[in-house]
């Protein structure tokens, strides 16, 4: 069960993602000034919140209507959601390079190991779908604090607001308008959302209210009968 969904994940992620890469490369090659090579993979950017917000109909579709919703599964799932997510950044950004060499290794081996991290921790559930497990509440820090949570959400909300400029400039620049006001617009206002969105990140972690997953070994059903 877990190994079927996480091969619908790799298929439909991976066309998808290997998709978004190739068109990425085409663009770019229209645009005049290459230092924004970023640009079309920004203007993707609501295809990937379009996939999130489906996530439940592909595991109906996959797994059956029927299926009631596993935890475990979907831990799984979602750490090689994140593994591919990890690949496809450099290679997009590979893919629009003018020239490879022995220095975008130190750049390319960072997210590979995250890439086998993922990897490692989506095997790792897959492993034990069948097992018993509890669910152990695991908070932040700060958990429970006002100050902080409202922080987060002022900084989350002043982030979407900051990139919503970004993407629709980006957007523009893909349709082939092309301005150096529109430019800098896209450059400040991502450098801002990615500043913005680092803090909240760190808010998030310390402020998070989460459960981790405690499992235990099922006994063997059919013990071997010693003789």
């Amino acid at each position: 069960m877990a190994d079927r969904y996480r091969g619908w994940v790799v298929l439909v992620w991976g066309l998808g993602l290997y998709t978004i890469i190739v068109s990425e490369e085409e663009i770019a090659r229209s645009l005049p000034d290459q230092r924004y090579g970023f640009v079309p993979a920004l203007a993707l950017l609501p295809a990937f919140l379009l996939a999130r917000k489906y996530l439940p109909r592909f595991r109906r579709f996959v797994l059956g209507p029927s299926f009631q919703r596993n935890p475990i599964v979907s831990e799984s799932a979602m750490n090689l959601v994140w593994a591919a997510l990890a690949i496809s950044f450099p290679a997009s950004l590979l893919a629009i390079a003018t020239f490879l060499n022995i220095w975008d290794i130190p750049f390319v081996a960072p997210f590979a190991a995250v890439a086998i991290f993922f990897i490692r921790r989506s095997n790792y559930f897959a492993h034990r779908v069948s097992w018993n497990y509890a669910q152990v509440p695991r908070n932040g820090r700060l958990h429970g604090r006002r100050g902080p949570t409202v922080a987060y959400k002022v900084l989350i909300r002043l982030g979407i607001a900051v990139l919503i400029p970004a993407v629709v400039g980006s957007a523009l620049m893909d349709l082939g308008y092309r301005s150096d006001l529109l430019s800098e617009i896209v450059v400040s206002t991502l450098g801002w959302a990615f500043l913005l969105g680092l803090l909240a990140a760190a808010l998030r972690f310390l402020t998070r209210s989460g459960t981790r997953f405690e499992f235990t070994e099922p006994e063997d059903q059919n013990p071997r009968k010693e003789t």
